[in-house]
Order: C-alpha cells, then sequence, then structure tokens
C-alpha cells in the first residue's frame, strides 16, 4: 500500500464499506489527511471518520448526518470552487492581520 500512497492525490473508487473504512483509517495512520466523499448509508462511517466528510444533497441522511460539509446541488465541481474561495479568504485574513498589527505596533 504505500507504494500507491508515494503518488499525490490519490482517488478510490468501488469501494465496499469496509474498504472504505479500512482505506481511512490506514491512512490516518501513516499521518495523511482525508476526505470521503459520500450519499449513502453505507458511506456513513468513512464519512465520520475521515478529516472531512462531503455529502451530497440528495444523499442519505446518515450521510448527511455524519458530513462536515453537504453539497446541496451534487455538483463535484463545487468541492474545488469551495477550496479555491477559502483559500482566498484565507489569504486575505492573514494580509488584513499583518497590515494591523504593523500600524498598531507603530
Amino acid at each position: 500500500m504505500n507504494k500507491i500512497i508515494e503518488k499525490p492525490n490519490i482517488i478510490f473508487t468501488r469501494a465496499n464499506p469496509s474498504q472504505k473504512l479500512y482505506i481511512v483509517e490506514s491512512l490516518h495512520k501513516l499521518g495523511f489527511m482525508v476526505t470521503v466523499v459520500g450519499d449513502g448509508v453505507n458511506d456513513s462511517p468513512s464519512i465520520k471518520v475521515a478529516n472531512t466528510g462531503i455529502a451530497m444533497g440528495s444523499g442519505s441522511d446518515a450521510a448527511r448526518d455524519a458530513s462536515d460539509i453537504i453539497i446541496g446541488d451534487d455538483d463535484l465541481n463545487n468541492i474545488i470552487i469551495g477550496i479555491e474561495e477559502g483559500r482566498r479568504v484565507f489569504d486575505n485574513f492573514k494580509k488584513a492581520i499583518c497590515y494591523v498589527m504593523t500600524s498598531q505596533v507603530s
């Protein structure tokens, strides 16, 4: 499994619930951050254990309850847009803090 993990941005598909949970727990033991996207009851355990759990809005109640993020329109491209926007907000926040700190020190 270590040879697979050495490649960045690995995506696992078509895994049964026990395999999903095993993959997430194994990656945690190796020190990786893990995101799980799912929409069914069988995805709930791995969504809950992952660092970030993402559920589809049309998915089961169990998956939505276990997740950190719910995508309302079921479009996975919104994840990328959200990450980019979040990084931009974080960068702007850091710049604002630096500005306030330097202006108040003098």
